[in-house]
């Protein structure tokens, strides 16, 4: 059992995003965990732990870009993360191994004040949100890959890999808007390594890894920034960033998307 309090203080950026009136906290966090671990059982090693994190004054993403690019971040009064983490790894002989872990969580804000500007009238609309989802923070993330040694000798060591990848639904920024869900996604990639050791050459290692052999299309990242305009009708034909939420809302979003299937070669030398 883990009991644990940290404070983090705001970095640069920060307080250069800020001004003077709204300078950012630092953050407190209250850290209660709780696990079991068990090893060498019938050739199955197992862990899971469960934890909670309350956070006063969290420093949490909003989903918006700086000028150049960086993510703009902003203190929250009350927020949490609840979760169970399970890891396990299985051996069904001396050249077969299984292993996978999987965390479930749930990431709230308790009260989330989310400010939009109006284009037409430079105001701020305001609205209150109560137990929304934190941004940036899936509830499932699980991976799982499968190991063959297929030799295993002195000089020579052959194997081929299978690695599998979950990340559930989450959103781009902290109002849990529909507009703002990032979808989840999967991926599955090979590798195969081969390994010489000889007297001329310590060690040779040859290495093929093909990436997302499902070929898969998937963001794993973006941002976004909501707005108001009731002066004219915004059209996406116009911005590719842009979508009609409707009643004037708009929102302009930027994904980066993944690539689909792709090869990495690797040659590794030592003396």
């Amino acid at each position: 059992m883990l009991l644990a309090i940290q404070q983090k203080e705001p970095n640069r950026d920060d307080f250069t995003q800020r001004s003077l009136s709204n300078l950012p906290k630092p953050e407190t966090l209250f850290d209660i965990e709780i696990g079991y671990k068990k090893d060498n059982h019938k050739n199955l090693n197992y862990s899971c732990n469960g934890y909670f994190m309350y956070y006063f004054n969290q420093l949490i993403n909003t989903g918006k870009l700086n000028d150049v690019g960086a993510a703009i971040r902003e203190n929250v009064p009350k927020s949490y993360r609840l979760g169970l983490e399970l890891n396990a790894n299985y051996a069904f002989n001396s050249y077969l191994k299984l292993n996978g872990n999987l965390n479930i969580s749930k990431n709230i804000i308790k009260n989330y004040n989310s400010i939009v500007y109006d284009w037409s009238t430079n105001e701020i609309i305001s609205q209150d949100l109560k137990n929304t989802n934190i941004a940036y923070s899936p509830n499932v993330v699980g991976n799982i890959d499968l190991i063959y040694n297929a030799i295993t000798t002195h000089k020579h060591l052959l194997n081929f890999s299978l690695i599998g990848k979950f990340v559930g639904k989450q959103y781009l920024d902290n109002t849990s808007n529909k507009y703002s869900e990032l979808p989840a996604y999967y991926y599955l990639n090979a590798q195969i390594n081969y390994e010489i050791k000889n007297t001329f050459c310590p060690s040779l290692k040859i290495s093929l890894l093909v990436n997302n052999i499902t070929n898969n299309k998937y963001s794993s990242n973006g941002w976004i920034y909501r707005f108001r305009s009731a002066g004219e009708t915004l059209s996406p034909s116009n911005d590719p960033y842009l979508s009609v939420e409707g009643n004037n809302f708009y929102n302009q979003t930027g994904l980066f998307p993944q690539a689909n299937i792709n090869f990495l070669s690797k040659l590794t030398i030592a003396f």
